[in-house]
């Protein structure tokens, strides 16, 4: 039987249609009762107060269904790269132990050695900058399905990786540039990506839910990401191959959370990076985060965030606004100019066949932006 938890009550003017709002929220509602999407949690907040925080369906749909709710945690995906470890490289470059155009070979041994091989001289040139807006020609990812890796031994396979085009000349969405800016983060601070995490973003914002290889204690909570039935390994743990075989620990994907603590990551970031009296970044720092960073014209992406590359879901909301997916099925997008964003958490891969949640992201999206009352 479909579980639908009944969305919060907001006691503040939100600066929505409650009607029109609500028609929004069909959009997400509608595959859930199908079965397209097994489970989604949806939180949507403008003027800093919460209009909507609602779960909907079952976070495991087989063999015997187990209802979600809003507290429920998901596989964040690629989310990861912009709510982990792209808040971590802009914290750094703010602490001034890194700039956009910091040489990554000067940080990363494995990029030196490599840019002294011929037809890789690149690799000797590629910035952080590169690496934040995908653009260091590095192929999409490779292939680590069911393999141990060391951070050190991927470093090393992304160095000497084909290269797809030459430096800062296109976009090419990459979870090696990512990863690549998990290393750089442990190389700088001397932690690791998860602790550096936690310690500078996570605690501080009381995300008490969201961090990387999740206590077994909290697997019970999580929405399954397997295929089929609920097999082992289908809570609580990576669904991205690579970043399970780092140990679940990695720059591209592995994070947890629910709406609730992603809810307090997009307050921080439309606070100019602080809410609640607590700052994890200057608002400078965000502005530049958010804003076009692109080495070249066209599929705009800031330090981290997607703004206008072909893997934008904004739908109706503001150009400018900003955001990102993750492969789950997991979404968030901000939207500065009218105080609002929406965060939108699926198990779409939970689904058979594996649901596609662009378009839902997208209808839903334009929806919002059509319920604003001025």
């Amino acid at each position: 039987m479909l579980h639908m938890e009944r969305p919060s009550l907001h006691d503040k003017p939100t600066g929505f249609d409650d009607r029109l709002l609500d028609i929004a929220v069909d959009h997400v509602r509608r595959p859930v009762i199908t079965g397209e999407i097994p489970c989604a949690a949806i939180s949507i907040y403008r003027h800093d107060q919460c209009a909507i925080a609602l779960a909907l369906g079952n976070k495991v749909a087989r063999p015997l269904p187990i209802a979600a709710d809003v507290n429920t945690i998901f596989d964040m995906a690629s989310v990861t790269k912009v709510i982990a470890t792209a808040t971590a490289i802009n914290i750094l470059f703010e602490r001034g132990k890194l700039s956009p155009e910091t040489e990554v070979c000067r940080i990363l041994p494995a990029f030196a050695r490599q840019a002294e091989v011929p037809g890789f001289a690149d690799r000797g040139k590629i910035t952080i900058r590169h690496l934040l807006t995908h653009c260091a020609g590095f192929p999409a990812g490779g292939n680590y399905r069911g393999k141990q890796v060391s951070l050190g031994q991927i470093v090393d396979d992304i160095a000497k990786s084909r290269v797809m085009y030459p430096l800062g000349t296109k976009f090419l969405y990459s979870d090696f540039s990512f990863i690549t800016l998990g290393a750089v983060v442990t190389a700088i601070t001397g932690q690791t990506l998860d602790r550096f995490c936690s310690d500078n973003i996570f605690n501080p914002l009381g995300m008490s839910d969201t961090g990387f290889n999740l206590p077994k204690e909290k697997h019970s909570r999580c929405a399954s990401t397997a295929a089929d039935n609920n097999a082992p390994k289908s809570q609580g743990f990576v669904h991205d191959p690579t970043a399970l075989a780092l140990g679940g620990v990695a720059g591209h994907a592995g994070l947890f959370s629910t709406i609730n603590d992603v809810s307090k990551w997009c307050r921080m970031m439309l606070g100019g990076g602080m809410v609640d009296g607590v700052r994890v970044m200057r608002r400078a720092t965000v502005a530049r985060m958010t804003s076009p960073q692109s080495p070249f014209s066209g599929e705009e992406r800031g330090f981290g965030v997607d703004i206008a590359s072909d893997y934008n879901v904004r739908g109706e909301l503001t150009v400018g606004s900003y955001g990102h997916t993750g492969f789950t099925g997991t979404s968030i997008w901000l939207d500065p100019a009218n105080d609002l964003f929406v965060v939108l958490l699926t198990n779409g891969v939970h689904a058979k066949p594996p649901a596609k949640v662009t378009a839902v992201r997208r209808r839903l999206h334009a929806a919002i932006s059509r319920a604003r009352t001025d």
